[in-house]
């Protein structure tokens, strides 16, 4: 039986054994005792830290980190756990290959840098001879993921497992990701063809960890490209409260009703030229210019339904098909909209 410490890869260090517990294994993804700053963080953290296409933002890591967040289970998630198992298994039939699980290990000399590979590769398809010297990693990606695969792998799984091979030592990695529930796309990432590509990616995790974690100062917010992922955060890690901003953010809170009164207007308007339109259709379907179509006006149906007499006559048929959700719309104060008075 492997000891926790014992070197299990070239540069892995087993953290936790692959039969932890989960409660366990999200303690040590965040917090260890023993290394230097405490902070530890995980290949699969990576591309949200580097704020790539497709995953969370390093808001998102920082807050994990510290305790105020932790990413609720859904149903990607969960349809990725159950299939890891058929996946890697069919690799190895396909490959001829021989696979078992490590569990949580951390690199040598950089304990805070840590992974949990889906798979050792115990017998290597591509280099006969090669024993416990290369890693699988196993996906399910869905898709509007799979148009990225013409192109090869996505960033963010690129990221992942070149962090991977960092922190094991290992020579080369296999993945195997299924794109679209029935299409399998495999391959391999060389370690010895990435050292520049792996230095930055290591250096943007320390930088992070010095800069953010360990000083518990939180990443700037980049709402230029995430703000839904951000809205989401913010409204997770703080349900109920009522804070108070400065000069800085009033600015922002003018901001925001100047766009909304330019949104509003441009409806009115969109609405009184639509009018306008109406009564130079007088009536026709189509309008033409010139012999060509200008405009015309289609049909759409719609389905309504009566929530309150399908919860009266049908609470069974209620209770299963119906789903409340919550929203949080923002309101600005009077006092500041349309210029705060100006």
């Amino acid at each position: 039986m492997t000891a926790i410490g014992e070197l299990v890869t070239p540069t892995g260090h087993l953290v936790l054994p692959p039969n932890a517990s989960r409660e366990d294994w999200l303690a040590a993804r965040r917090w260890r005792d023993g290394v230097p700053g405490g902070f530890c963080i995980g290949s699969s953290e990576v591309p949200s830290l580097m704020d790539l296409d497709g995953v969370d933002t390093p808001v998102h890591v920082y807050r994990r980190k510290i305790g105020r967040y932790e990413t609720a289970q859904n149903e990607a998630m969960t349809w990725g756990s159950l299939l890891e198992a058929p996946i890697a298994n069919e690799w190895c039939r396909r490959n001829r290959a021989v696979i078992d699980e490590i569990g949580l290990v951390s690199r040598d000399g950089a304990p805070w840098h840590q992974c949990t590979i889906d798979r050792r590769v115990r017998e290597c398809p591509i280099e006969p001879g090669l024993v416990d010297g290369c890693l699988l990693e196993v996906k399910s990606v869905s898709y509007p993921s799979a148009s990225r695969w013409h192109a090869g792998i996505p960033d963010r799984i690129y990221a992942q497992i070149l962090h991977q091979l960092w922190v094991t030592g290992y020579r080369h990695a296999h993945f195997a990701c299924l794109v679209g529930g029935n299409l399998l796309q495999q391959g391999v990432i060389r370690a010895d063809r990435e050292h520049e590509v792996i230095d930055y990616i290591v250096a943007e995790v320390d930088a992070f960890r010095e800069n953010h974690l360990i000083p518990r100062i939180e990443p700037a917010w980049d709402t230029s490209r995430k703000a839904d992922k951000l809205i989401e955060l913010d409204k997770a890690t703080h349900p109920e409260r009522i804070g108070e901003i400065d000069l800085d953010g009033i600015g922002e809170v003018m901001e925001y009703a100047e766009a909304t009164a330019a949104l509003t207007a441009a409806k009115k308007r969109q609405e009184q030229a639509k009018a306008r339109l109406l009564q130079l259709a007088d009536g026709h379907e189509i309008v033409t210019f010139s012999g060509e179509r200008a405009f015309w006006f289609g049909t759409q149906t719609r389905s309504s339904a009566d929530l309150d007499k399908l919860a009266e006559g049908w609470p069974d048929a209620y209770e299963a098909c119906v789903r409340e959700t919550v929203s949080h719309p923002l309101y600005i104060d009077r006092a500041y909209k349309n210029g705060g008075g100006r």
